[in-house]
C-alpha cells in the first residue's frame, strides 16, 4: 500500500515538473541610438528584440537588461511597460539607458567612427501568468555592425 502511495506521488511530480516548462523568450540587443550626451551622463536607446517561441501568446510586465559593450559594463535600462507577444512572434522594445560617461566616451567613439562591437546583454523580463508574476532570465551574447545597419546614432 505504502509502494503505491509513493509511486502516485512520484506520479504527479512529475506530471508537476513536465507542465512548469519555461517559455521560450529571448531577447536580443539589435540597435542603438545615442540620443543625448553631457559631461557627465550619455543618453541611449537601445532597442531589443523580444521573442516568444512558446505556441501561446505571453505577457511580459516589465523587463531589466544589464548591457555590456565590449566586455564592459556601460548600463542598465529597466522597462515597466506591458506588452503582450503573440504565439509564435516577436517584437521589439526600446529601451532608454542612462550611460556612464567615463565607460562610454570610447563605445560611443568606436559608434561614430563604424566599428563592430561585441555585446552581451543579461534581462530578466517579467511574465504574467495564472498564478501571479515570474522573472525569466535570459542572456545573450552578439555583435552589432554598422556595416550591416544594425547600429545609428541619433541627432
Amino acid at each position: 500500500m505504502r509502494a503505491i502511495g509513493w509511486l502516485v506521488l512520484m506520479g504527479v511530480l512529475t506530471g508537476c515538473v513536465s507542465m512548469s516548462n519555461d517559455p521560450g523568450v529571448d531577447v536580443a540587443l539589435v540597435n542603438v541610438r545615442v540620443s543625448g550626451a553631457t559631461l557627465w551622463e550619455t543618453t541611449a536607446e537601445f532597442i531589443v528584440r523580444i521573442d516568444n517561441e512558446a505556441p501561446e501568446p505571453v505577457v511580459l510586465d516589465g523587463a531589466v537588461h544589464k548591457i555590456f559593450l565590449n566586455g564592459r559594463y556601460v548600463g542598465k535600462g529597466l522597462s515597466n511597460e506591458r506588452v503582450e507577444i503573440p504565439r509564435l512572434s516577436s517584437t521589439t522594445h526600446a529601451i532608454t539607458v542612462h550611460l556612464r560617461n567615463l565607460s562610454m566616451a570610447a563605445r560611443v567613439r568606436e559608434l561614430l567612427e563604424g566599428r563592430a562591437l561585441d555585446y552581451r546583454m543579461e534581462s530578466v523580463v517579467y511574465l504574467v501568468s495564472g498564478m501571479g508574476r515570474r522573472g525569466v532570465r535570459t542572456l545573450k551574447e552578439g555583435t552589432l555592425d554598422p556595416a550591416m545597419g544594425s547600429i545609428h546614432t541619433g541627432p
